[in-house]
């Protein structure tokens, strides 16, 4: 029975299997955000259009063709109230 075990211990030593180095493979960003300024003011709390015009100081009618922009590639989302940002880490 040893000489069983010791062939498997030298097998497993011998044919080590693929080790991950990490979970997740880090992505690093190729490009930049669009609207970036307008994207750090989006958080995960509903913020009225009228409030990140204010805080970006960019025109309502910029900031309303921005954030459809931002909603069409998925970095936001239009709620009742105002947009959040999506889950995008």
């Amino acid at each position: 029975m040893l000489d069983e075990i010791e062939h498997l211990v030298d097998w497993s030593i011998n044919n080590k299997p693929f080790v991950q180095s990490s979970l997740f493979e880090s992505e690093q960003p190729t490009e930049e955000l669009p609207f970036a300024n307008l994207l750090a003011n989006v958080g995960v709390e509903v913020t009225p259009v009228d409030i990140l015009a204010s805080r970006t100081h960019i025109p309502v009618h910029e900031v309303m063709m921005q954030l459809l922009e931002l909603e069409l590639s998925g970095h936001v989302v239009a709620v009742s109230g105002g947009y959040i940002r999506k889950g995008r880490g």
